[in-house]
């Protein structure tokens, strides 16, 4: 029976399979099929202890677990101290400047009013109390910029939070791609090693040659030096993952992805850009800047001191009660130092512009990579699914002794390669998907 009309057969397969998987890349994602999701489990070997995977989470720890992680970083405890400095200085400003200053003299004075009067010494002393008064409207700016500074401080606070739950987000994902690579060329050594037999077995019966056992064990020893190698970048990530957020669990279940990520519509990414934390920080700064800009205005007129003075000489033969009254005339310092905040208040007012451009910017972009992400998903999976079935097709062709053993590593190789893009772009299609949820504050919201 001749062999030659399958092989042209097969052939053709494996180049439509190709030119099938390829174009669906290029094409616009949002044309493809849905296809069938499957499951990732981080169930590798990390020496940490397990926690089964919460309820409505997207495959991640829930609010309480991440909680207690992020509450143990060093930036996040920097941030807390950063918070607490920001809350005194708050309360400096609503204080003032102004302290009481008590100041006490005590002498002895020596006199003759003649020759003929005898020299006369006598004790005098004089005490007064001061303090400076701040001069109308001046209270008022202060507490309005130390409001400022306090909500400043607490959506840098939030910020803070934001940035390191989109650490941890990196961290998780780039090992969820090592573990997934991984996997893919631990299947490719099982399918390979499975192959082998089949080549042995025809080797045995004469009918493969010599050079197909040696292609045989070349493509099975790199498929397991390369399994080798993403062992350890999976061991190195997640040590990586570890050091930053010790105790992060060990058994996680990601969920399939779902069919279709959440949509909003432009009148509610606008109402979401003023919850962001990047753009509230913003906008605090610049507020934070125009109110100390506008304290800072004030004081270029100097507040007065008033004070009571009490004094007694001549051994009580005199004595006097005033009313103290000193008022400082303001310098060029003062008022440079008000052009100064005056300036600052006006870069983090272009600031706030810039954050909120940005911000409006990538929220959209995260929305759209989040759709794109799962099309390209399912296509990569639409492409898989048919290397893949050239590739058994030539398998069980080569067991019954038809077509090369170079057509099936090829085919088996077109297919491992498809494998590990479509790995990858299931952790793309979760990474975005988690992104977008803690930018819409549906993930781990902030304390």
């Amino acid at each position: 029976m001749s062999s030659m009309p399958s092989v042209a057969l097969l052939r053709v397969a494996v180049l439509s399979a190709c030119l099938s998987g390829l174009s669906g890349w290029v094409l616009a994602a949002g044309t493809a099929e849905p296809a069938t999701p499957s499951s990732t489990t981080a169930s590798a070997t990390p020496p940490v202890a397990p926690m089964a995977a919460a309820k409505d989470t997207m495959g991640l720890p829930d609010a309480e677990w991440m909680r207690q992680l992020i509450s143990r970083h060093p930036a996040w405890l920097a941030q807390l101290a950063q918070t607490r400095s920001e809350r005194h200085l708050a309360e400096q400003k609503r204080a003032g400047p102004h302290e009481w200053t008590p100041s006490v003299q005590y002498g002895r004075r020596t006199y003759e009013a003649d020759a003929a009067t005898p020299r006369t010494t006598q004790a005098e002393w004089e005490a007064s109390l001061e303090r400076g008064i701040r001069l109308p409207g001046k209270s008022q700016a202060a507490e309005f910029a130390a409001q400022r500074q306090g909500a400043l401080a607490e959506a840098r606070q939030q910020q803070a939070w934001r940035q390191l739950s989109q650490q941890a987000i990196t961290l998780y994902a780039d090992w969820l791609r090592e573990q997934g690579q991984e996997q893919v060329w631990q299947d490719q050594v099982k399918l390979l090693t499975q192959q082998s037999e089949a080549v042995n077995r025809r080797q045995k019966l004469g009918d493969a040659a010599q050079i197909d056992s040696i292609q045989m064990q070349a493509s099975l020893t790199q498929a397991r030096l390369q399994a080798q190698a993403a062992a350890q970048r999976r061991q190195e990530r997640w040590t990586s993952l570890q050091a930053s957020f010790p105790g992060w669990p060990a058994q996680l279940t990601t969920p399939a992805l779902p069919d279709a990520s959440p949509t909003l519509s432009t009148e509610q990414l606008q109402a979401l850009l003023g919850h962001t934390p990047d753009a509230r920080a913003a906008l605090f700064e610049a507020d934070f800047a125009q109110a100390q800009a506008e304290l800072d205005r004030r004081d270029t007129t100097a507040d007065p001191t008033v004070g009571v003075k009490v004094a007694q000489a001549r051994g009580s033969a005199e004595k006097m009660l005033a009313l103290t009254l000193s008022w400082p005339i303001g310098g060029a310092a003062r008022s440079l130092g008000a052009q100064s905040s005056a300036a600052l208040a006006e870069a983090a007012a272009q600031r706030r512009e810039d954050v909120q451009r940005q911000v409006s910017r990538d929220l959209s972009l995260l929305q759209q990579e989040a759709q794109d992400s799962l099309s390209q998903w399912q296509l990569a999976q639409q492409a898989l699914q048919q290397l893949q079935s050239v590739a058994r097709s030539l398998d069980k062709g080569f067991a019954l002794g038809e077509g090369a053993l170079s057509e099936v590593l090829q085919a088996r190789r077109l297919a491992n390669e498809q494998a590990l893009v479509a790995a990858q772009a299931e952790v793309d299609a979760w990474q975005a998907q988690w992104r977008w949820a803690l930018q819409r504050s549906a993930l781990w919201p902030a304390p």
